[in-house]
């Protein structure tokens, strides 16, 4: 799992939350209660518009704006696979532990990890295209031409 995808991942729940929400400015559950617990959370802020905050397991937090939370809510709905949007949906999305949405994806808790590796993967590959222009670019070796 790519922490950094993650974190954005996590921030595009809390958005998608909000505009489920009818946009009021705040989300009528936690991320930490959708996503089953657990000492890592994601917020939005009263007193500041437009970013999302995501806190890792670590205790770092990040500050994710709105207009890239757009952009890679407009990559998964246009351009990733759709077996990773489906993923996506049900990881970030969804409710309940790591074992209910592996059992919602119809694998095992590992088998979800990897399925959801490859998915951070081609989504990374998805946001250098779009920053770098669509030369062909591998996350794992950088930017080659």
């Amino acid at each position: 799992m790519l922490k950094s995808i993650d974190s954005k991942l996590r921030a595009w729940a809390i958005w998608s939350l909000i505009r489920e929400d009818g946009g009021s400015g705040y989300v009528q559950f936690s991320y930490r209660e959708r996503s089953g617990g657990g000492d890592c959370r994601s917020y939005a802020p009263s007193d500041a518009d437009g970013v999302i905050v995501v806190s890792g397991c670590d205790g770092r937090e990040q500050v994710i704006d709105y207009e890239e939370i757009r952009t890679l809510d407009a990559l998964i709905h246009s351009k990733l696979s759709l077996s990773s949007r489906q993923l996506f949906k049900v990881w970030y999305l969804g409710r309940g532990t790591t074992r209910q949405r592996a059992e919602q994806m119809s694998c095992s808790e590992k088998t979800a990890f990897r399925h959801l590796d490859r998915s951070h993967h081609e989504l990374e590959k998805l946001l250098l295209e779009q920053r770098y222009g669509s030369r062909s670019v591998s996350s794992h070796d950088g930017i080659q031409y």
